[in-house]
């Protein structure tokens, strides 16, 4: 050890001890952590060098020195392992907002005189910040070999340092906190920070929260370190406009605004299909009848293709004053089943025969979906006599319940009554452009809660809203030249169908001629350089909106006008009125603007909870203590949404909290890496996904060539190589010749990081140029209906061991995996003596999809293979 010299603290007491050698520095940091620091902010600029180490200088207020001179002599610790305990709580505090053990560890040196001491040791978020000072205080009297002054302040002839990091070897430290804390004096302080990670202002937050967790801690040093506030205040509600409240209308359910609009607009068209419309007087005059036969019910389950019948029977729900459950056929039947018996639904409305498609709980009222026509006239000369009298409804009443996929693997069902999303439609008709004579396309799955937003801020501001059919739907090509033909002003679509959308445009020189506002939603937002030339040619405004299913749209962030001004990661903006979002940590303490954290919502968006799952609502939709004296408690639901607030008070999304992982002990974002991967030229989509390797998580990137590109694997890995650190460069890019979508039209994630990675990268790839070159046709009606969507229908069957399955149905959403397709590619490739790779039955995992492959090879082989399936088929009849 070498001998520090002593010195006096302004009582006359005197201050000796000894600074370690470096042996004993790097024994006690032997199997340290790296370096701890306060979050990077994000697109800093380059700085000078004599930039690149600021200080920022502070004052400490009078109070707060004299208040931990006080509790530093009542614990018995001296003030300079009280303020090392704070900086260690507070780093710890914002690099791990969520994780709620005591297996963190963060290190800071301390120290006078310049002797100081590594102080390490594991954090607990339930240990009282007095625990953590004293064991400050005696790692402090260990490594000097002396005693330090109890509760004395410091002069100004010397300074106290706490760092962020233990400086062994040369190098820079994060960050470096040094304090002068005489009652005779200055009581002043001083951060020295890495201007590469953080500006001015960032400065100004860890020194503001530094500066908030020691007062709490003086007031009470038996806080535990995980309740120490790091913010002065709770964030605010978003505030609603000026007379907002119940009087000036905005509390009302979604068919009564349906029914102010068809008041005041009664001849203008509200719905428009291929071959017809209906005005708001024809629309309100149908569902009327319809919700006659309904009568009286709290919960009606809904199913039928995408039709005005089905438009008019939703609207007709709930003008009977049930909250409706859309069944779509696209599911499983197990799934279908387990969402009408779950919901307790008393009618089911769809197609002549469904109860033979599903399993219709006794008791349960069938309506036929097409018994009330939408063309009959408004008066029936035989009036309909009500199943029972229907019942008004209130904003507290149920709108809806979608389901969504549950982590036990089963759906649960999210209840949300009217109220939330009146103040949605309420806020969008102010927000929105659009108004009568606006065409919005009906684009979403009726069992997504986009179609909702679809339909209702169309009818809340006079607009009409416009139909497509299914097959238009799924064909980018041909919906560019559709929604010019329907003039089409507003859509609502996830970020998969924008880009393919974008794709299709710049393929054809074509671009939808009337469009002026775009929403996308769903999933997270990235502008690709085929988005940004979108946006060019058709002058539409974007939008970012932002919510889950338990709270619909929470934020928006409309981008600016000139699309080169887009980042290629649009935050999703501020809280729209009413909705208060925030950033939170496992135990629901706000973190600073910067921190990443749990994106938290509360105020009027929050659903019910999950219908009949009491246990997974009070998880999820949590009640936190109040904030204040006389203040009431919380309703909060947890998102599960990594994300930061940014300093002017929008929010960044990050992507799901169990999507955030660590990579060689690098924490990476998803999102970040899959915007690089998409900024690549030739590229059409793309998907980051992660899987387990051997020893580590590994990122793989599935995409999409452009049109009349290629891209091998390894020329793309070699040039995000060059972009990105090595850590977040994927371990395998896999080229496919689609991305699977849920349901709702989002890519299916689960689905790709299930899939097993081919063992020949460059032989897959190939043979995605092979299937590109022979311009392979997307699944069709035709292809559908062919002898090979019929063969594909029984082998998979069979594979599954089912009785039939749907040829659209998703295949690997029933059970198929690796094995199975391996299985399946065998058999028909023994069949038809042509090599089938599995990786194409990954790829399309529909049997119309895989029966359009087969479809494009028959015409090279005058129409064998097909007479070879129908031999097959002929045999087994």
């Amino acid at each position: 050890m070498t001998t520090a010299p002593s010195r006096t603290t302004p009582s006359g007491t005197t201050l000796s001890g000894s600074t370690p050698s470096r042996a004993a520095l790097l024994d006690r940091l032997r199997g340290a952590p790296p370096a701890a620091g306060w979050p990077a902010d994000r697109g800093l600029p380059d700085r000078p060098l004599e930039q690149r180490r600021p200080r920022l200088e502070f004052e400490i207020p009078g109070e707060l020195a004299d208040g931990l001179a006080a509790a530093a002599r009542e614990q018995g610790v001296p003030v300079l392992a009280a303020l090392a305990a704070g900086l260690q709580a507070l780093l710890y505090r914002v690099a791990s907002p969520w994780e709620n053990t005591g297996v963190e560890e963060v290190v800071v040196g301390a120290g006078a005189d310049g002797s100081w001491a590594p102080l390490r040791g594991p954090l607990d978020p339930d240990a009282a910040f007095a625990d953590l000072a004293s064991r400050a205080a005696g790692e402090l009297r260990d490594a000097a070999g002396g005693e330090f002054a109890v509760g004395e302040p410091l002069g100004t002839a010397v300074e106290d340092r706490c760092r962020a990091a233990v400086l062994v070897g040369g190098g820079e430290l994060p960050l470096d906190l040094v304090f002068a804390l005489d009652p005779e004096h200055d009581r002043r302080g001083s951060l020295t920070y890495d201007g590469l990670r953080h500006g001015p202002d960032t400065a100004e937050r860890i020194v503001a929260g530094y500066l908030e967790l020691l007062r709490a801690a003086v007031r009470d040093p038996r806080t535990p370190i995980g309740l120490l506030p790091l913010v002065p205040t709770r964030t605010a509600s978003a505030p609603a406009p000026a007379g907002a409240d119940g009087a000036d209308g905005w509390d009302i359910t979604a068919h009564g605004l349906f029914d102010r609009t068809a008041a005041r607009y009664p001849d203008a068209p509200a719905l428009r299909w291929d071959g017809g419309e209906m005005t708001y007087a024809e629309l309100r005059a149908a569902a009327d009848r319809c919700a006659d036969r309904i009568g009286a019910a709290r919960v009606v389950a809904l199913s039928g293709p995408r039709c005005p019948e089905l438009i008019v029977a939703l609207l007709a729900i709930l003008k009977s004053g049930a909250g409706y459950v859309p069944l779509d056929s696209a599911y499983p039947r197990e799934r279908l089943d387990h969402m009408l018996a779950d919901s307790g639904a008393e009618v089911l409305i769809g197609p002549a025969g469904i109860e033979g498609t599903l399993t219709v709980p006794g008791g349960v009222r069938v309506i036929d979906l097409y018994g009330t026509p939408v063309d009959a006239p408004a008066v029936p000369a035989v009036p309909v006599v009500p199943a029972a009298p229907r019942a008004a409804s209130t904003t507290a009443d149920l709108c809806y319940v979608i389901y969504t996929s549950g982590s036990t693997g089963v759906p649960k069902g999210v209840a949300m009554p009217h109220r939330p999303l009146a103040a949605l439609l309420d806020w969008q008709s102010r927000h929105s452009e659009a108004g009568p004579g606006w065409n919005t396309l009906q684009f979403a799955a009726f069992s997504f809660d986009g179609a909702f937003q679809e339909m209702f801020a169309t009818w809340g501001t006079g607009g009409t809203l416009v139909l497509i059919t299914d097959d238009v739907r799924r064909d980018p090509d041909r919906l560019v030249d559709w929604l010019s033909e329907r003039s089409v002003h507003r859509l609502v679509l996830p970020f998969v169908a924008l880009q393919q959308l974008a794709e299709a445009s710049s393929r054809l020189g074509r671009y939808p001629s009337a469009l002026r506002e775009v929403i996308t939603a769903g999933e997270q937002l990235l502008v690709s350089p085929l988005v940004r030339e979108f946006f060019r040619h058709t002058g539409a405004s974007l939008e970012n909106q932002y919510g889950p299913s338990e709270t619909h749209v929470v934020t928006a962030e409309r981008l600016p006008a000139d699309p080169a001004d887009w980042p290629e990661l649009p935050a999703i903006g501020h809280p729209i009125d009413r909705s208060v979002v925030e950033i939170l940590d496992a135990r629901l303490q706000p973190l600073p603007d910067g921190v990443p954290g749990e994106i938290c919502v509360s105020g009027v968006p929050l659903a019910d909870g999950y219908l009949g799952r009491p246990d997974l609502t009070a998880e999820r939709f949590v009640v936190r203590d109040p904030a204040g004296a006389g203040s009431a408690p919380d309703r909060i639901y947890r998102t599960g949404d990594f994300g930061t607030r940014l300093p002017d008070g929008r929010i960044h999304y990050f992507g799901r909290r169990d999507g955030q992982i660590k990579v060689r002990g690098f924490r990476v974002e998803l999102g970040e890496v899959e915007a690089q991967v998409l900024a690549q030229e030739g590229l059409a989509d793309a998907v980051v996904v992660v899987r387990d390797g051997a020893t580590e998580k590994q990122l793989v990137a599935y995409y999409r060539l452009a049109e009349g590109h290629d891209v091998p694997p390894r020329t793309l890995r070699a040039e995000l190589a060059r972009t990105l650190p090595g850590y977040m460069v994927p371990f395998a890019c896999v080229a496919v010749t689609a991305l699977p979508l849920t349901p709702s039209g989002k890519v299916d994630r689960l689905t790709l990081a299930g899939r097993p990675l081919p063992q020949d990268l460059d032989a897959a790839y190939e043979a995605v140029l092979g299937e590109r070159d022979a311009s392979v046709p997307t699944p069709t009606d035709e292809a559908a209906a062919s002898p090979f969507a019929e063969l594909l229908v029984e082998l998979w069957a069979d594979a599954l061991a089912r009785d039939t399955i749907g040829v659209h149905t998703d295949l690997f959403a029933l059970g198929a995996e690796s094995v199975t397709a391996m299985k399946v590619a065998s058999q028909l490739t023994e069949v038809f003596r042509l090599t089938v790779p599995p990786s194409m039955l990954f790829d399309r995992p529909t049997a119309a999809g895989q029966a359009a492959w087969f479809t494009a090879r028959d015409a090279a082989n005058d129409g064998r293979l097909a007479g070879i399936a129908r031999l097959l088929l002929a045999y087994e009849a």
